[in-house]
């Protein structure tokens, strides 16, 4: 969600080489783990590489507080909101199931959002990410909680020690 769905895969590296710039001289740089499809384009073979060979933070958040973000992030007043929502439960409606896929889209239809994205995130996202952790065999650093303001104080003070990054804030 949030890309062009035209967007070129040569677009996408120049974007992500320009992004990545930013952080060259930075001693630690902490990226959320994604498969190498991102909706039209895929992540390069150096920076999968990269990220296979990087140490693994484990992340946890109860599913109130993910679908609490995710409708903070996605879900605006207006009622255009929906729309890019919908047409990404679209995109992936095969891989839901028809039953699924319909309870949930009847959710959308009828602005039911939290229990829409709680669905999706119980029913499809962590399933595949718990499959994708068991199948790369992932070997966690640490695993932090993050539900409260304490949990990422808390968690920033463990990365911190851990990686032995100067405060620099």
């Amino acid at each position: 969600m949030g890309l062009d769905g035209r967007q070129t895969q040569k677009k996408f590296e120049s974007l992500l080489y320009a992004e990545i710039q930013k952080y060259k001289d930075q001693p630690v740089v902490f990226v959320e783990g994604e498969s190498r499809r991102i909706g039209p384009v895929l992540l390069p073979h150096a920076w999968m590489a990269h990220m296979d060979r990087g140490k693994k933070v484990l992340i946890k958040s109860v599913v109130e507080k993910r679908t609490q973000r995710i409708l903070e992030e996605y879900i605006q007043t207006d009622d255009s909101s929906p729309a890019p929502l919908r047409e990404a439960l679209t995109a992936i409606r095969e891989r839901l199931g028809g039953k699924l896929f319909q309870q949930i889209d009847d959710l959308f239809k009828n602005r039911d959002y939290s229990e829409a994205v709680r669905l999706l995130l119980e029913q499809y996202y962590d399933r595949r990410y718990l499959w994708t952790a068991r199948s790369a065999k992932e070997d966690f650093i640490v695993a932090l909680e993050n539900n409260t303001t304490q949990d990422e104080l808390n968690a920033v003070s463990k990365l911190i020690d851990y990686f032995k990054i100067s405060d620099r804030t």
